[in-house]
């Protein structure tokens, strides 16, 4: 099973790493895919340039057995989504291989503001993950929440039976970490020290990120 793993990743920090981490031995997946978004629809401001942060997701995962960086988003251009990439991926892996996409719980509560978010379950599986502090509370409009009942596993083994189609969760203790906190913290000049790898620390100073 490969898991996908998406976002601005502006910057890519620990949080990130540390997930990923967890996802590999916990469901024992194949590998997990970073897929840095060229343009989300959902966020669009103090975005660092596609090139900055795919170097960042690229350095900070290289010596992460079973982690790939996927650019399929940045090549493509355009505003990236989600529904477009597993399409992508599909293509390049075939309709057999198990894909899953991992997102939030406060993402899933979003999802049905998503481009085409009614035929993501065709192309992958959903993972939803609990983040820290903000459990799945179940504020979910009537339509997804009929969603996940409908497609619920029962167990995460089947994720890995079937290509796609079901919703999983998992309770993972995650590290609190946010790429604003950092992005502020940057721009305040405050240490960022545990939040960041060493390399990403000098890759932002080198290229002055978030500095202003």
């Amino acid at each position: 099973m490969i898991g996908i793993l998406g976002g601005t990743f502006n910057p890519v920090h620990n949080g990130h790493l540390y997930l990923a981490e967890r996802l590999i031995k916990e469901l024992d997946l194949d590998e997990i895919r970073f897929v840095p978004s060229f343009s989300p629809p959902h966020k669009s401001n103090y975005l660092a340039s596609p090139q900055d942060r795919l170097a960042m997701v690229q350095l900070a995962i290289q010596n992460h057995a079973g982690f790939k960086l996927d650019e399929r988003e940045i090549v493509r251009g355009g505003t990236s989504y989600t529904i477009d990439t597993l399409q992508s991926l599909r293509i390049d892996l075939g309709m057999k291989s198990s894909l899953c996409w991992i997102l939030g719980s406060d993402a899933f509560q979003h999802l049905d503001s998503w481009h085409c978010w009614r035929d993501l379950l065709e192309y992958c599986h959903l993972l939803i993950v609990n983040r820290p502090n903000n459990p799945f509370l179940g504020t979910l409009s009537s339509e997804l929440r009929r969603m996940k009942d409908r497609h619920l596993a029962s167990s995460l083994d089947q994720l890995k039976s079937s290509p796609s189609g079901f919703i999983g969760q998992l309770e993972i203790d995650a590290l609190d970490i946010s790429s604003t906190e950092i992005r502020n913290a940057i721009k305040a000049n405050r240490t960022t020290d545990g939040w960041l790898p060493p390399n990403i620390i000098d890759y932002i100073k080198t290229r002055n990120l978030y500095s202003s």
